[in-house]
């Protein structure tokens, strides 16, 4: 049982809008939102059952389109079928899935320490990837 063997205190998911992300027959979408409640119903009671916290991150949390290494979110890769990006910024390549949970895993921390989870970039990194926005000197 996958639960009780693990040693996390906590477990985050997202809380996916399953309807909006099947986009086929009724039915299917039906059978599909029916099967994420189930299996999350299910990790709840585990959980619960272990003395493990369930954390469910905002729809809106950015988790496979934020940058893992340095949080810019590149909204290119909203698109589903975008599997793998590189960040613009920092240069590091992403999986789409294991870049969504490792921002998971950060939001799960953010929240454990009492801190709200940022969706944005910090401003230190944001100024060093757009140095125009800067101060310059100018002559004439």
């Amino acid at each position: 049982d996958l639960v009780s063997e693990s040693q996390a205190g906590k477990i985050v998911v997202e809380d996916l809008n399953i309807k909006g992300m099947v986009q086929n027959h009724r039915l299917a979408r039906h059978i599909h939102m029916q099967s994420w409640r189930r299996f999350l119903e299910f990790l709840e009671y585990k959980a619960k059952r272990c003395g493990i916290e369930v954390i469910k991150a905002n729809r809106y949390y950015p988790s496979s389109q934020m940058c893992s290494e340095c949080g810019y979110i590149n909204k290119e890769v909203k698109d589903l079928s975008v599997r793998e990006w590189t960040c613009p910024v920092c240069g590091a390549h992403h999986d789409r899935d294991v870049n969504a949970a490792k921002n998971l895993a950060r939001y799960g921390l953010m929240l454990s320490v009492g801190r709200e989870p940022s969706e944005f970039m910090p401003v230190d990194r944001a100024l060093a990837a757009e140095p125009e926005r800067g101060l310059r000197a100018t002559t004439g």
